[in-house]
């Protein structure tokens, strides 16, 4: 009999963890055949309609608004903090108990949520707060809650995932945690990338012909972190504007309401600072289609990223032919190789001059196009539930022992 594997959603269908679980869902549902597979979501926010075709009559596992109140939050919370292990565990097992989850995947350490005694695999996106802990979004309770309840699950996990060999060694260095315990799948872009992966250039240009961009453009598509470091890129920009008497176009993307207000200010402040307004287009959100588009109609990604180890942008590029100009830390330069133009994000006039090379130079683009997809031609989503499948494998044999 197959064992069954429930993969669990976030609180919210938005952003990065969101988009995780939905691409390792959608990747093992299409292609892995040795497990049988139920979806976990809360109340009110079924993924499964996400999922297309794929879900089919997956049976599903609704977890209740008022498991995760905020006081139970805060109460276990405070269990893990003390060292207590956790006093919560309710009718969520039960429920997953009923449905027969053999194990669970999780694309994060449970959104600091759900005190849980089902095993289970967990993604640890990053500890980036343990070198930036003077980042306006690495606040003290952040940081606190960060190593208390990512410190719990990794320990408590049967295996952890993460993304690349430096997040292993991360893992092992600030947490402690048993390599034994850690098997590196490196991402890949969301299914969206590749579900609109051959769209050419005409119809890119009549998707985002509401826009009336300019013929020639750089695009960075992130959300409004201090850490995405738009500061600098938009510092950079006015340094080619003055030294060179070029001016680059840049297309911006992302939410700049709620947490990412304030930064999205001072990115304002500074386009008007350096004189750059007629520069610079921020288009808000825009669809999953409409993102392929822009990526396809630009000249080049800019990504001037102040964290890691790896990031999705990159890959997005590759996979599409897109060259790009990168930040060069941490993993980086193993993820990108000789795909793209490197630079150091904390020097604005290093980041200027390559950004520059790579808008003039028609013939590197043209070789970075062609080693970004020679570079990403194994990243595929048959290739990824492969990879999950063997960790799953494990897994069940950890368990099983």
């Amino acid at each position: 009999m197959k064992k069954r594997i429930g993969i669990i959603f976030p609180l919210t269908l938005n952003g990065g963890v969101f988009q995780y679980a939905l691409t390792v869902a959608r990747c093992l549902l299409e292609y892995s055949h040795r497990f049988t597979y139920s979806i976990i979501h809360f109340a009110g926010e079924d993924p499964r309609p996400l999922l297309g075709k794929h879900y089919g009559e997956m049976p599903e596992v609704i977890i209740p608004q008022k498991t995760i109140s905020l006081s139970r939050r805060i109460i276990h919370f405070l269990g893990l903090f003390l060292g207590i292990e956790p006093i919560l565990i309710s009718e969520i097992d039960a429920q997953l108990e009923r449905a027969g989850i053999d194990l669970l995947i999780a694309p994060t350490p449970f959104s600091y949520e759900i005190p849980i005694k089902t095993p289970y695999l967990v993604f640890i996106p990053d500890l980036m707060h343990r070198y930036y802990p003077n980042f306006p979004e690495y606040r003290l309770l952040t940081r606190i809650s960060r190593d208390v309840v990512y410190g719990y699950y990794a320990a408590n996990a049967v295996t952890n995932i993460v993304e690349s060999e430096q997040g292993a060694d991360d893992l092992h260095k600030f947490f402690a945690i048993n390599r034994a315990k850690i098997e590196v799948i490196p991402m890949i872009p969301p299914n969206y990338v590749y579900d609109y992966r051959q769209m050419d250039l005409e119809a890119a240009t009549a998707i985002v012909k509401k826009y009336n961009l300019p013929e020639k453009f750089l695009f960075y598509p992130a959300q409004f972190w201090y850490h995405k470091n738009h500061l600098r890129l938009i510092q950079a920009l006015a340094i080619i504007k003055r030294k060179f008497g070029t001016k680059i176009s840049l297309v911006l993307v992302g939410n700049a309401g709620g947490h990412f207000q304030k930064n999205y200010q001072n990115v304002i402040a500074e386009i008007e600072k350096q004189q750059i307004k007629d520069q610079v287009i921020h288009l808000g959100y825009v669809s999953n289609q409409e993102i392929i588009a822009l990526y396809k109609k630009s000249t080049a990604l800019v990504f001037p990223s102040l964290i890691g180890p790896t990031s999705i942008p990159p890959l997005e590029a590759m996979v599409l032919g897109v060259p790009l100009a990168c930040s060069h830390l941490f993993a980086a330069p193993q993820q990108i190789g000789e795909a793209g133009v490197l630079f150091n994000p904390f020097d604005v006039n290093e980041m200027a001059e390559k950004i520059y090379r790579l808008w003039q130079d028609d013939r590197l683009r043209a070789q970075l196009k062609k080693r970004g997809i020679l570079r990403t031609a194994g990243l595929s989503p048959e290739n990824y539930a492969r990879q999950w499948e063997e960790v799953i494998e494990k897994s069940l044999a950890k368990l099983a022992s």
